[in-house]
């Protein structure tokens, strides 16, 4: 970051949240339909388009290679109600999962629009399932409950839009 008036480095209020891509309004802003597809034809610079090639195949890579296991193991540590897990590690989890859901719904829309459709689709989608059990819609729905009584606005976005996201995978 930069420096404040007294020369002081400006520090975050929660560097743990911001660090993620989808940290703040980001969540609600993405999350109407067309949204996402809207801007990416607005932004439309060379840079610009090298970064979202790049997001683009890590996600892919990712989701294909990573997301199952990753996914799972961290569930297991929801469902245990582990001591390793940290306030926060919940939201942020919801976070990463919303991101990937949403990247899938609107890179199928994409290739639907080019015309191009194939085995990768499919097996992003069956990676995509190890978060949309029983469990995970009962964690996202007691959260949901747990931050509307507890008031915390920011959590309950972010949950709602988990939810939002996983409505639509079905």
């Amino acid at each position: 970051g930069g420096a404040s008036a007294v020369g002081q480095p400006v520090r975050r209020k929660n560097k743990k949240a911001e660090v993620f891509v989808g940290s703040g309004k980001a969540s609600t802003l993405h999350s109407r339909p067309g949204a996402s597809a809207s801007l990416s034809r607005e932004i439309a610079g060379p840079t610009s388009k090298r970064a979202k090639a790049a997001l683009n195949s890590f996600c892919e890579k990712f989701v294909a290679q990573c997301y199952g296991p990753v996914m799972k193991s961290l569930k297991n540590e929801f469902r245990r109600d582990s001591n390793r897990l940290e306030d926060g590690d919940r939201t942020l989890f919801f976070r990463i999962v919303w991101f990937f859901h949403q990247w899938f719904r609107v890179s199928r829309r994409n290739a639907l629009e080019k015309k191009k459709k194939g085995a990768e689709e499919e097996s992003s989608a069956q990676n995509l399932i190890f978060t949309m059990d029983v469990f995970m819609f009962n964690l996202v729905l007691n959260s949901t409950d747990e931050f509307f009584e507890h008031k915390k606005p920011a959590e309950l976005a972010q949950t709602v839009s988990l939810y939002t996201e996983m409505i639509h995978m079905l």
